[in-house]
């Protein structure tokens, strides 16, 4: 996937998405980054430059049930309402997402409980203007199989 124009949407399918880096620049006002799997479950990220905010939605994102407060809110936000342009990087592990927006400016993690793996991502545009591009997905390496010692 290599850009996302306005008005459209796309997918891309992957093994897992669990030890990914996903990067991607936008100059929609009004777009929304879905990670699915095949039971369901969905963490969505909703970028809205008119409210100056993003939103992200875990609400069906996983296992959600061990506290009624957990599941039942979505969390915002705020952005700097002068950019033109969104820089958007996205790390991804187990029950992890942490969410860099131009550089660091705004940073935010959200904990997730899938059931099984992240294994699709869609970018839908809902702007009548602007576009969401140069986007990268890159599996991380795991800290884990390289050195299995604790310290």
């Amino acid at each position: 996937m290599q850009e996302v124009p306005s008005s459209s949407e796309r997918d891309a399918v992957f093994a897992a998405l669990q030890q990914s880096k996903i990067s991607l620049r936008s100059t929609s006002d009004n777009f929304h980054l879905v990670l699915s799997n095949d039971s369901g479950e969905e963490l969505v990220y909703k970028f809205n430059q008119k409210t100056a905010s993003v939103l992200v939605d875990r609400i069906q994102s996983g296992v959600t049930d061990f506290n009624p407060e957990y599941g039942n809110r979505q969390h915002y936000m705020p952005l700097d309402s002068g950019q033109e342009v969104l820089d958007v990087e996205l790390y991804l592990d187990q029950s992890s997402a942490e969410l860099f927006i131009n550089k660091g400016m705004g940073v935010m993690t959200s904990q997730v409980f899938p059931r099984s793996p992240y294994t699709k991502m869609t970018i839908k545009n809902l702007a009548p203007s602007g576009i969401v591009e140069g986007i990268e997905v890159k599996e991380l390496d795991n800290v884990w199989r390289k050195n299995p010692q604790v310290y």
